[in-house]
């Protein structure tokens, strides 16, 4: 068994399953330092605009039951601060128009918002601080090292089931892989736009917390570089031959 994180070793050992961790491809993809600058003049982001990213989820269920609290938080955010600018990037046009259309129910008039397709990594490398969805999602923020809320909403069964089959007290793939609570989780009731704005305003704009928490992403982005592709490659030719 190849395993992308640390923590899946211990996991297949005790079950007397072979392993090898390879550590994640995109440890490798994601550079260790992002070019923020280079991202804001191709995003056309002003030198004194604070920026922050909102990714509801990549599937089309997240969308539905994310990306109206995400948006009524960039609201309340940006009666906290007016110097905001939103950035939404979405996977497809399919995506976007799902978004678009959750959106035009919200009165969205006093907030900067751009929705934009197949921009992520700009949008990241560009970001202040991030909101974002639970899922692969956190891991790349982590690796572009930015302060972060993670929230998500979902089914009220389902996270019935999801909260009482949890072996840890963690969701976010950063806090899993750190084993601490490194950034602030929110998940369904507690996912509310207060809750969420107030969060989003610490990783805005405490200094201290965005030092620390570069730090601890650095080391769990030189946790990850495994050369994951090569590493897969010799363990498979191994067992080959």
């Amino acid at each position: 068994m190849l395993v992308l994180f640390p923590f899946e070793k211990e996991i297949y050992q005790k079950a007397g399953i072979p392993v090898t961790y390879v550590g994640h491809p995109l440890a490798s993809i994601i550079p260790m330092k992002s070019d923020k600058n280079n991202a804001r003049k191709k995003l056309n982001i002003e030198k004194d605009q604070k920026v922050v990213a909102i990714l509801p989820g990549s599937r089309f269920s997240e969308i539905i039951y994310n990306s109206e609290v995400f948006l009524k938080t960039a609201i309340e955010l940006s009666k906290k601060n007016h110097n905001i600018i939103f950035f939404v990037p979405m996977v497809g046009e399919s995506h976007k128009k799902m978004f678009e259309k959750i959106s035009r129910k919200i009165d969205l008039k006093n907030i900067s918002l751009k929705i934009l397709v197949d921009n992520s990594y700009d949008i990241l490398a560009a970001s202040d601080a991030v909101l974002v969805a639970s899922g692969t999602a956190t891991l790349e923020v982590a690796l572009f090292k930015k302060p972060m809320v993670i929230a998500y909403k979902m089914n009220p069964a389902s996270w019935q089931i999801l909260r009482f089959m949890a072996y840890q007290p963690w969701f976010g793939l950063p806090n899993i892989l750190s084993k601490e609570f490194l950034v602030p989780e929110f998940f369904q009731d507690k996912a509310s736009p207060k809750n969420l704005s107030e969060a989003l305003l610490f990783q805005l704009f405490d200094e201290k917390n965005k030092v620390n928490l570069s730090e601890k992403f650095k080391k769990l982005h030189l946790m990850l570089s495994e050369n994951t592709a090569k590493k897969s490659c010799e363990v498979i030719m191994k067992m080959i031959s």
